[in-house]
């Protein structure tokens, strides 16, 4: 696809990634002066009419999504070869998968990475929306320190058909809440579940979940209970420990009930590490 003018006005430069909803590729916007990211629907979808709603659906859940930590979308078509795609802001930054390949971050950075990733989903549950694929791949620090989160592939709007089972298969199982692979409804505190699984990673430099296999990674997160990161880091503040696990509980009634509070026990939590910073 690489060269390709994809609805006469988007030139393929190269390929940038692949996931479970499709895969993404760097264009440049021939009307703007611009580069955007494509994200095509999976070739392998393209005749199933469930996915294509599912992933057309994405595309209006995210364009009514307007926020500085969320990824921005332009619009949504077809292209020559029938593929659907959503074309979308290109940010230039790393993502957070990539920066904790390194290890822990300072527990500022984490507490102010962790409050824009909030403050975005506070205003996508407002609007009625679930991400229910959060993770640090999904996640962007562009090169001016901005928090973006990108790709809801799994979201779905309130009072509509839900397009798959759990989620599960297209989420990712370490970030995913036992709710959620139990294919029980969903609701913000499984979002909140992964932002405290991100959470701990940040703090820790390891995933609380992390084992060979599919079967492994189920049974540890619907049975064990990670280290606390008391225990991990003895030095991080009670108030942010405490916060992790109870993001972290298996039962989302013991969770914050909304990522605003989670953003404003943050907030507090900044103000101790770092005042200049909150």
């Amino acid at each position: 696809m690489i060269g390709e003018l994809v609805s006469g006005r988007y030139r393929i430069k190269s390929r940038i990634g692949s996931g479970g909803a499709g895969d993404v590729y760097l264009a440049e916007d021939t009307e703007l002066p611009r580069q955007i990211a494509l994200k095509f629907l999976s070739e392998a979808w393209e005749d199933d009419r469930h996915l294509r709603e599912r992933f057309l659906r994405e595309t209006e859940a995210l364009s009514a999504l307007d926020h500085p930590h969320i990824c921005t979308i332009y619009e949504a078509g077809e292209s020559e070869r029938g593929h659907l795609y959503i074309a979308m802001a290109y940010y230039e930054g790393e993502n957070l998968r990539t920066r904790l390949a390194h290890g822990a971050l300072a527990p500022a950075e984490a507490a102010s990475i962790a409050i824009a990733i909030a403050d975005g989903m506070e205003k996508a549950h407002r609007k009625g929306f679930l991400h229910r694929d959060l993770k640090p791949g999904n996640v962007v620090i562009t090169d001016d320190g901005v928090v973006k989160i990108l790709d809801f592939g799994l979201v779905r709007s309130p009072d509509r058909t839900q397009l798959t089972q759990t989620g599960v298969a297209m989420g990712t199982l370490a970030y995913a809440a036992p709710e959620q692979i139990r294919g029980e409804r969903l609701d913000a505190r499984s979002d909140v579940y992964a932002l405290g699984v991100i959470l701990y990673q940040m703090l820790s430099g390891k995933c609380p979940f992390s084992a060979p296999g599919a079967a492994a990674t189920i049974s540890m997160v619907l049975n064990e209970t990670p280290e606390p990161l008391s225990e991990t880091n003895p030095e991080l503040p009670k108030a942010l420990t405490d916060l992790v696990a109870r993001c972290m509980s298996k039962k989302r009634r013991h969770r914050p009930g909304t990522m605003a509070e989670v953003r404003d026990m943050l907030i507090e939590v900044l103000a101790e590490l770092s005042p200049t910073s909150a």
